[in-house]
């Protein structure tokens, strides 16, 4: 699927950051057929979500235009975590990738790595309702890791 993870790694497009001006130069380079993008919350809880204050969405909303545009193969991709997700997270989430092919709801498994300590999952229940919330606006949602 990604022809050169070494270039993919150097151009700093995988990282905790998005850079749809490396994406878009590397797809025109040929070296990008699939692109499986973190979506971490709605745009109203995304600062909250990657604890960043006051952070400037556009490189976010600009890489979501462009993955939707269907240049390239991909998915979206959200970890549900019960202390920053709620019903009117996964609402708005779905309004913003109207038209999108894929997206996933993974639960959130607790690792040393985490944003703060103190997070948890859903049941999986929940999980399935917030993709239904999700169906309405993207063909293909499904719940992972559970």
């Amino acid at each position: 699927m990604i022809r050169n993870l070494y270039i993919l790694l150097r151009s700093g497009l995988i990282r905790k950051r998005n850079h749809p001006d490396r994406l878009v130069r590397l797809w025109e380079q040929g070296l990008v057929d699939y692109v499986a993008m973190d979506v971490k919350n709605s745009p109203e809880r995304y600062p909250e979500t990657v604890g960043v204050p006051g952070l400037d969405l556009t490189p976010v909303r600009d890489s979501v235009a462009w993955l939707l545009e269907g240049h390239v193969e991909y998915e979206f991709r959200t970890t549900a975590v019960r202390q920053l997700h709620d019903a009117a997270s996964f609402q708005a989430i779905g309004r913003w990738l109207q038209g999108a092919r894929r997206y996933y709801i993974q639960n959130f498994v607790d690792r040393d790595t985490v944003l703060r300590a103190g997070l948890s999952g859903f049941e999986k229940a929940e999980l399935e309702a917030f993709a239904s919330l999700v169906r309405p606006f993207v063909e293909r949602v499904e719940v992972r890791g559970v």
